[in-house]
């Protein structure tokens, strides 16, 4: 099989690339099951249901995978929506319910989030581990943490992050992390850093 593998949904003629706001994708429903997949995948206007009880998160995403325009929604409380290393995402929609601990963890691979819209997790929106990940165009709504940043090359771009107590926490490995053009809106904190941040690395912020 030649990589990369490709899942892509579509209304009633292939190609027709049905949107999230069109609520015409097609529905995968994992039920109570984690979802895995392997490396190199990339999936395309899908939208993923589920309430995994079975794993501490709803999909364990294989190396170097991506997700286009698909939205996936999980409601297990205590349990998270997608792990992955190397994992790429961008005009996607995670919707925690209210009861996901967290949405989006990344491993030491890296990646990136662009236009997405996280939202609704009782802990974390998106935890980093490690690596170079970009968090760039993002709509970060209603959680403890907005984004918990813990890597040593992050960069948060132009993303607006309202409704939770933090809206970037930084811990002290993740000092050297840019945070430029960013609007924190109605959080207890704006931002936090456990460690001493390099100030000539945060600049246009709007708190």
């Amino acid at each position: 099989i030649s990589l990369p593998i490709n899942v892509f949904g579509y209304n009633s003629t292939h190609g027709d690339n049905p949107t999230i706001a069109s609520g015409n994708q097609p529905v995968i429903s994992t039920g109570t099951n984690t979802w895995t997949n392997g490396t190199y995948w990339k999936f395309s206007y899908i939208t993923v249901t589920g309430i995994t009880t079975a794993s501490t998160y709803m999909i364990i995403g294989g190396l170097a995978d991506f997700w286009n325009s698909c939205k996936i929604i999980h409601t297990s409380t205590g349990r998270g929506i997608l792990t992955s290393n190397g994992h790429y995402m961008q005009n996607c929609e995670l919707d925690g319910r209210g009861g996901c601990n967290l949405l989006f963890a990344v491993g030491s691979a890296g990646g990136a989030l662009i236009n997405c819209y996280l939202h609704d997790a009782t802990t974390w929106i998106m935890f980093g581990t490690g690596g170079y990940f970009l968090v760039s165009s993002c709509i970060i709504d209603t959680a403890i943490n907005g984004l918990l940043i813990n890597g040593t090359q992050y960069t948060c771009l132009n993303n607006t992050i309202v409704n939770c107590s933090v809206g970037i926490s930084i811990t002290a490995s993740a000092a050297a992390s840019h945070i430029v053009n960013n609007i924190i809106s109605y959080c207890g904190t704006g931002i936090s850093s456990a460690g001493v941040y390099d100030m000539s690395k945060f600049y246009n912020n709007n708190l």
